[in-house]
């Protein structure tokens, strides 16, 4: 009779618990995405796919350096840049021996969360959407504090701060502040 209960409970665990991970047909704002982080903005394209941005939970928050940078590269702010932006400069960025451990394009492009890989750093258009869909209304677990976007340009890196909302300010490449990476995935 044991051995029937315990192969039993072994089924249970893993039928259902398999499905607890199972992704889901469609997630809606605030819910917990693939990542184990959280839904912040969906959208359908032209062609009728559906969308999703996932902001990391706070486990994969960290205090980074954007590394001195005089890559002369063409980025934008804008809102779905944040991939490509950290895809080119991770790229420049380990050509110039620079790691994931003190540089924040880095640790989000080579960041393993959730088995899943496809981090990045957020544009400041999407830090801007998070502080408003989640910051504001204290979801997420998000800092007082000034976090990076993918973004710089001559005048230095570009971040968003928390604390006042205030959106494209440019500061020094070496100072550490919070990174929380993005990914963006479709169903």
């Amino acid at each position: 009779m044991k051995n029937y209960y315990l192969l039993g409970s072994v089924f249970i665990f893993l039928f259902f618990g398999c499905a607890t991970f199972a992704p889901k047909a469609s997630y809606q704002f605030g819910e917990i995405g693939p990542g184990g982080g959280i839904i912040f903005y969906t959208y359908t394209n032209a062609l009728g796919e559906r969308f999703f941005l996932e902001v990391g939970p706070v486990e994969t928050e960290k205090s980074l350096s954007f590394g001195k940078s005089a890559f002369n590269l063409k980025l934008s702010n804008g809102g779905g840049h944040g991939s490509s932006n950290t895809r080119d400069l991770a790229t420049e960025f380990k050509k110039a021996g620079f790691d994931s451990q003190s540089n924040a394009i880095l640790y989000c492009d080579e960041l393993i969360f959730n088995d899943l890989d496809d981090w990045y750093l957020p544009s400041a258009d999407e830090l801007a959407v998070i502080y408003e869909r989640l910051y504001m209304d204290e979801i997420g677990d998000f800092k007082n504090s000034i976090y990076w976007s993918s973004f710089h340009d001559y005048r230095g890196a570009h971040y968003f701060n928390f604390s006042n909302g205030q959106q494209l300010g440019t500061i020094g490449y070496e100072n550490n502040y919070l990174v929380r990476p993005v990914r963006r995935f479709k169903q």
